[in-house]
């Protein structure tokens, strides 16, 4: 039988949101306040899926905390998944684009997407 596991402590969850927002390396002062201050409510709330597994650590599988991290308190997916799939990508990296590293890549890669999409409609519409 697995080991039962601890649920992780205030202080785990708060030193590991604080790693998580360095390994992310905001590229302002407003991307790191935005990202403390969303994880710092689900954290409050009790939300412990908000992106920290049992073990404290950041869930990048199931809830990025750059999916989870919008200023809405709502997950990217929650949205996305309700769009096809060049739009639902291009939405995602927007979301995204001030919580997780080069924010201009991330909006270079939504344009590409919206680009692909135009594309599609065009060639359905000739």
């Amino acid at each position: 039988m697995p080991e039962e596991r601890p649920h992780p402590t205030q202080g785990q969850i708060d030193r590991d949101i604080q790693a998580y927002i360095e390994e992310m390396n905001p590229t302002s002062v407003g991307q790191r306040v935005a990202m403390e201050r969303t994880l710092q409510n689900r954290r409050d709330r009790g939300d412990i899926v908000l992106g920290v597994d049992p073990d404290g650590q950041p869930d990048l599988v199931n809830h990025p905390p750059h999916y989870t991290g919008h200023p809405s308190g709502v997950e990217c997916i929650t949205i996305t998944e309700h769009m096809g799939f060049n739009l639902g990508n291009a939405v995602k990296y927007v979301w995204r684009a001030d919580l997780k590293g080069d924010a201009l890549e991330d909006l270079r890669k939504a344009v590409w997407y919206v680009e692909r999409e135009i594309a599609r409609r065009e060639r359905s519409v000739s």
